[in-house]
């Protein structure tokens, strides 16, 4: 599905159409993700809907996951605002995404944008490619004091806990 959204985003601004279908794609993998099998058919076709309804495969098909993640962390990925990000060294990524360990001081790198506690932000890696989106249990001030070394720095306090990050 990456390759099929991909090639459909860089044709998002062209003349010949008007993204309708990454938009398809991109709510199929939400629903997928939550565990929901995703039917895509021309529903201007009365038939299909019958049949739809009638319970018969017909159009595409998207299977849900084997491991579907939880509503909160749907949410956190998908329909939350963010108010600031922060980058992370490698090590932290690895941690977060192959671990699924929470995010700790040591690992950020940078902090930017203004956020206080409990605020949802965006986590980058040093490519500022997004890696997870979170809800922060420190602020932005906090963080950058920690960074300028103005603060001891307790390298295991948490930043961004496991239970309120989701990967994106």
């Amino acid at each position: 599905m990456k390759i099929i959204k991909d090639k459909n985003i860089q044709n998002y601004n062209n003349e010949w159409g008007t993204g309708g279908i990454t938009t398809k794609l991109i709510a199929a993998e939400i629903a997928t993700k939550g565990g929901v099998e995703v039917q895509l058919a021309d529903g201007r076709n009365e038939n299909n809907l019958i049949n739809i309804f009638n319970e018969k495969k017909i159009g595409t098909i998207f299977h849900p996951v084997d491991k579907p993640v939880g509503n909160k962390k749907s949410w956190l990925s998908h329909a939350i605002k963010t108010v600031g990000q922060i980058t992370l060294d490698e090590g932290a990524c690895l941690a977060i995404e192959q671990k699924g360990a929470s995010l700790l001081v040591v690992g950020v790198k940078e902090v930017e944008g203004d956020f206080t506690v409990n605020q949802a932000v965006r986590i980058v890696n040093t490519n500022k490619k997004e890696v997870a989106k979170g809800i922060t249990s420190m602020s932005s001030d906090s963080l950058k004091r920690i960074l300028n070394k103005k603060e001891n720095i307790n390298s295991s306090m948490i930043v961004v806990h496991r239970d309120v990050l989701a990967l994106t």
